[in-house]
């Protein structure tokens, strides 16, 4: 899936968290920026491969394995430090960090590694055909195959509904 639609997740998990009393209120937007930044981090990798399909296969960022172990280790490290107050925010991380990867394998492009390293196969569900881009002429094929799919209408939708709530507020 998109940025604005990972970025829209965040803002929504964040919001309910802490509209379920699961994360104290925070009228500073603390809770809400880790909830965004978290929904995006695995794919900053992206900015030191540069190449965006290849970030998926051949970078941590994008394994699963390497945020549950990091989410394990602090949970642990925070429970024996004694600053339990941070392992909601720490679970907040990880809950965005896998809606990331459960959308980017509904998502349009080649899928997750759901059990990479262990075996580097990407999973995808709903797959357009130029999910790996061979060279610049077939951008615009894939934006035509990516703006009749499905998949669009319920990113449309779920940006939409965080920006309707943005400015309701």
């Amino acid at each position: 899936m998109s940025t604005p639609s990972h970025v829209a997740t965040g803002y929504l998990l964040a919001n309910a968290c802490m509209a379920w009393g699961y994360l104290p209120p925070d009228p500073s937007g603390t809770t809400t920026w880790i909830g965004i930044l978290a929904s995006v981090a695995p794919d900053f990798d992206i900015l030191a491969i540069r190449k965006i399909h290849d970030h998926r296969v051949n970078s941590l960022l994008h394994y699963p394995l390497t945020w549950i172990v990091a989410s394990v280790l602090s949970l642990f490290s925070a429970r024996i430090i004694g600053i339990a107050w941070l392992v909601p925010y720490i679970l907040l991380v990880l809950a965005s960090v896998l809606i990331h990867f459960l959308m980017d394998t509904l998502g349009v492009n080649a899928g997750i590694c759901w059990l990479a390293p262990f075996r580097i196969k990407e999973f995808s569900f709903f797959r357009i055909k130029y999910h790996h881009l061979k060279n610049i002429k077939e951008v615009p094929l894939y934006f035509l195959a990516y703006l009749k799919h499905p998949v669009m209408v319920l990113e449309l939708l779920l940006c939409v509904g965080v920006l309707s709530k943005i400015i309701r507020r």
